[in-house]
Parts: structure tokens; sequence; C-alpha cells
């Protein structure tokens, strides 16, 4: 009997804890502001109640054991069965400024997907290295696939490329590949 006592205090108690560790990381992350924080943890009670908020709560605290003890269906709720036929078109905006050192190892990532139902849209915020020439060989190569436009001014930022792109996208589903990183080749498939 002591014992159940004893595990019904030991929960509550890392419930107090978890929830004054997440705290300030919600502070953190609204700005400090006290009026947003209220705004969003009463959204959260009145959409989901204090499991919504302990949810958060062990997400936002690193090494809280009760998270791992989640299943995902908890977090995200029940998978969609696949659909065999769902192909959508992805349209890949590759917003670029100077990362030449990258390029080749991003856009053959890109390139060699295994999933083909998708365009590229190369785009460069005029860079002062040899990106653009590595771009326009990969806009050669697979011309059926590519539309690029490069800038010969800066825009001021990387948003400003984000939009340019949203723009001239014609896919489905989009998908914004910074161009100094790189993924695996069956990414989009697993994605999709």
């Amino acid at each position: 009997m002591m014992q159940g006592v004893f595990s019904k205090v030991r929960k509550q108690l890392t419930t107090c804890w978890v929830l004054a560790c997440a705290l300030p990381r919600v502070f953190s992350f609204y700005g400090g502001s006290l009026p947003v924080v209220i705004g969003r943890v009463w959204a959260v009670l009145k959409r989901e109640g204090v499991g919504g908020l302990l949810t958060r709560a062990y997400i936002l605290v690193p090494g809280s054991s009760s998270i791992h003890r989640l299943k995902s269906q908890e977090l995200y709720g029940e998978m969609p069965l696949f659909d065999a036929g769902f192909r959508p078109k992805v349209s890949i905006i590759v917003p670029n400024f100077n990362h030449a050192a990258f390029l080749p190892e991003r856009l053959a990532s890109i390139y060699n997907q295994t999933y083909t139902n998708c365009e590229v849209i190369l785009l460069d915020d005029c860079s002062q290295d040899e990106s653009v020439s590595i771009l326009r060989d990969y806009m050669e190569r697979y011309p059926e696939k590519t539309i690029s436009e490069f800038n010969a001014e800066n825009s001021g930022g990387v948003f400003n490329q984000w939009k340019k792109g949203l723009g001239l996208a014609t896919g489905e589903l989009i998908w914004i590949a910074e161009s100094d990183d790189f993924c695996t080749l069956n990414f989009l498939e697993e994605v999709v």
C-alpha cells in the first residue's frame, strides 16, 4: 500500500519538475512575453486538456524519462494507410548563396532521388564564388526537370529566395532543400 502511495507521489513530483523545467523554455521560445505564453497555454488546455500540456512539457525537457514511454500514436495520432497511387509532384527549391563547396554533393543527392515525380528549382542570390557555374552544369544535364533563376543583385535574404521559389513551383508538395546540406537518395520517397 505504501509503495503505491510513494509511486503516485513520485509521479506527481516528476510531473511538477518537468513542468517547472519546461516553463523557462516556453518563455524563451515566445520571446519572454507573459501574455503570449498564457494565451498559448490556455489554447492547449481548452483544446487538449492537462494531458496536452504534459505531453508538450515532456517534449521540451531533454532527458525526461516519461517522453520515452509515449507511443507515436499518442503524439501524432494514427498513421494513415499507405496509398501506392499517391505520387504528387514535388517542387524542390534550392536557394543558394556562395555555397559552391557544398553544391556538388547537395545537387547529386537531389537529382539522384529514387522518387522521380519532381522538379528542381535552382536559385542563386548573386553568389561571388563558383556557384553559378555548378548550378548551370546541373541545369544543362537535367533540363527536363530544372527551372533556374539567378539574381544579378543580392535579394537581401534567403526568405526572399524562398518566396521566389514558391512563385516558380508547380508541384503539389514543396521541399526547400538548403544548398549547404545533403540527403539520402530515398529521402523524398520516404517523406512522400
